[in-house]
């Protein structure tokens, strides 16, 4: 087992991805599409690396005006499930708000922007920060955001 240090980013949810950092370099995937994927993934991870840091974005007040209580309870079951399985893999594991990861990239939402807009807003953040060619898409913004605000130090 390597010595190296991984730094793991997850936006949970539907069309939320995966990023990581291991030497400097970034990766990122798209949210698996079921916990049995997801922790294949993680598993896989935890062989290739000796230690581990997740930062797992966790809302504390409520999913993003989910509107349905069926879609918010699959949304918070998905990240117990992903909490479950970091501690099982004896992961260093950080709950992250979404507003303190917005605020340590500089981002905040305006008022009454629509959903879109914000998520087009955070897309060209994480073009900005990250060019070196990892893949930028709005299912992979937030996760590498993310990255960027642990790798700052600035959401532990």
């Amino acid at each position: 087992m390597p010595d190296s240090f991984c730094i793991i980013a997850i936006d949970p949810g539907a069309n939320g991805g995966i990023a990581w950092n291991v030497d400097g370099k970034n990766y990122c995937v798209k949210m698996p599409p079921n916990n049995l994927v997801i922790k294949d993934f993680l598993r896989d991870l935890s062989y290739k690396y000796k230690l581990i840091e997740v930062h797992l974005e966790n809302p504390s007040k409520g999913g993003w005006g989910m509107k349905s209580a069926a879609l918010l309870f699959k949304f918070y079951q998905g990240i117990g499930f992903i909490e479950g399985v970091s501690y099982a893999y004896d992961f260093k594991l950080n709950l992250v708000d979404p507003r303190k990861w917005q605020k340590a990239v500089g981002m905040e939402k305006k008022p009454k922007e629509p959903s879109k807009d914000w998520k087009n807003r955070l897309k060209v953040k994480a073009e900005e920060t990250y060019p070196d060619g990892v893949p930028i898409t709005l299912w992979s913004a937030d996760a590498l955001l993310i990255l960027s605000a642990a790798l700052k130090g600035k959401i532990v």
